[in-house]
């Protein structure tokens, strides 16, 4: 059995540690996949936007439906039992995509023993691995198959090349683009090696075998779930091809979103000085900005652009870095503008932020309304009054089964009513529980769900009138 070095258990101890603590959506697609799930494993679904137009393949949902069978068979029949399974299981998928990337470097690098741990540690104790890539985001679930894919080509696996990319596939049709990237590189690689065709066929066909039998796979939940193989990806392009309904919904966003992304990820400071090694890296590592050429371009080219699509991108751009310093496309800078001088303060200061942001961002989702609703289950389903959210979109998930729920405030209630808000919507209410944000000036709390992507709020119990 293969010894792993102690940056990958420190990694993988990190981010299931840190599962129990995500509790506030970073994005809606996590609300719907587990809202998919739910109804696979309940029978309960309330309809919405992706439901009724079905946007979503349905394999990764109807996958997690097992962990709630699951839980619901040890007696842990609660929304943050679910998600505590559900996080454990993508914190340890996820950690192993940044192992394969690591492991890739060191394939192809294999003298550069010091720089494959520096990379290592980078990815286990940067804040973001626990916190964004252990989530039910499409992003963060396609992004390890990536990964694999990338691993799989730098060792000439090419049938699980080709698996890997079409689990990315269908786990976010846009990911699909990652096939193209692999396809390219084979081909190129092939004819860098004046290989005889006999080498084209079998290297294509392993590679073509191996995501033709995933995308296969991938359709297979979607015929349970809506009655047609594969229905969700003409639907999905239907709905977001440009000129589509998504622009219409969500309005043309400009590339400065995507910039926001590493702001969020490296902080406004750091976030500059990162992208600007990493592109200027990516042009000495030509396969590796060819297998995220595809990626960019689809993503530069669509009008719907959110800070999440490059998500997948950013372990790449850091692995990028790594390569570019091992080749020694750095060496005559570094001679030239001492970079080690300021560099290793550079990197402690970032090492030293992500012991600080971390515990804010743990903390902060303990503070969300979100996490006041999960916590107040069992109570819920004591009291079982009426509910109305005035925070979050409501799922069948979150809510105990038989209780009436909405997202309208009424005037007043007829009867006992428990609402999720920041203030108290009407004068006969009480707390359910505590105040996350007691008596914070108005002010700091934009900014504190800027910070930290959540939104905070409490339950209130409020009597009939």
């Amino acid at each position: 059995m293969r010894r792993f070095p102690a940056w990958f258990w420190t990694g993988l101890g990190v981010r299931l540690a840190c599962t129990p603590f995500l509790l506030q959506w970073f994005h809606p697609d996590e609300r719907q996949t587990l809202e998919f799930a739910h109804g696979f494993a309940h029978g309960r679904l309330t309809p919405f936007l992706e439901s009724d137009l079905h946007l979503r393949n349905q394999t990764v949902p109807w996958l997690f439906s097992w962990l709630i069978r699951a839980a619901d068979g040890l007696g842990l029949s609660t929304p943050w039992a679910w998600l505590v399974l559900i996080h454990s299981l993508l914190a340890v998928v996820s950690w192993l995509g940044f192992w394969a990337l690591v492991e890739s470097f060191r394939v192809e690098f294999p003298k550069h023993e010091r720089l494959t741990r520096i990379l290592g540690w980078s990815f286990a104790l940067f804040w973001a691995g626990p916190m964004l890539y252990s989530r039910q985001l499409l992003e963060a679930v396609s992004f390890p198959f990536a990964a694999f894919a990338w691993l799989a080509y730098h060792k000439r696996r090419h049938f699980g090349e080709g698996l890997s990319l079409g689990i990315a596939a269908f786990t976010r049709y846009p990911s699909a683009l990652w096939a193209i990237s692999g396809f390219w590189l084979e081909s190129i690689r092939l004819a860098r090696e004046h290989a005889p065709a006999r080498d084209w066929a079998r290297v294509i066909s392993k590679f073509g075998a191996g995501l033709g039998i995933m995308i296969a796979f991938g359709g297979v939940a979607d015929w349970f779930a809506y009655g047609k193989w594969m229905e969700s990806a003409p639907a999905y392009w239907t709905f977001n091809r440009p000129g589509g309904p998504v622009a219409g919904i969500f309005g043309n966003d400009s590339l400065a979103v995507y910039y926001r992304w590493f702001e969020f990820v490296f902080t406004p400071w750091l976030a500059p000085v990162f992208l600007g090694i990493a592109f200027f890296s990516l042009t000495k590592r030509r396969d590796l900005l060819l297998f995220l050429l595809p990626y960019l371009a689809g993503h530069l080219w669509t009008p719907h652009r959110e800070p999440r699509f490059m998500l997948p991108v950013t372990p790449f751009l850091a692995l990028a870095i790594a390569e570019a310093i091992a080749s020694g496309a750095f060496d005559g800078i570094r001679t030239r503008f001492g970079i080690r001088v300021w560099a290793r303060p550079l990197i402690t200061a970032h090492i030293a932020l992500n012991f600080v942001w971390l515990p804010m961002h743990l903390w902060a989702q303990t503070q969300s309304a979100q996490a006041a609703l999960i916590f107040g289950y069992h109570e819920l389903a004591r009291v079982r009054p009426d509910f109305i959210s005035g925070e979050d979109p409501l799922i069948d998930a979150l809510i105990p089964p038989g209780i009436p729920f909405s997202q309208t405030l009424t005037d007043a209630p007829s009867r006992l009513t428990w609402v999720l808000a920041n203030k108290s919507p009407w004068k006969n209410c009480e707390a359910v529980n505590r105040s996350p944000l007691p008596d914070w000036p108005a002010v700091v709390r934009p900014s504190f769900s800027r910070w930290f992507r959540i939104r905070p709020g409490r339950l209130w119990a409020c009597n009939s009138v």
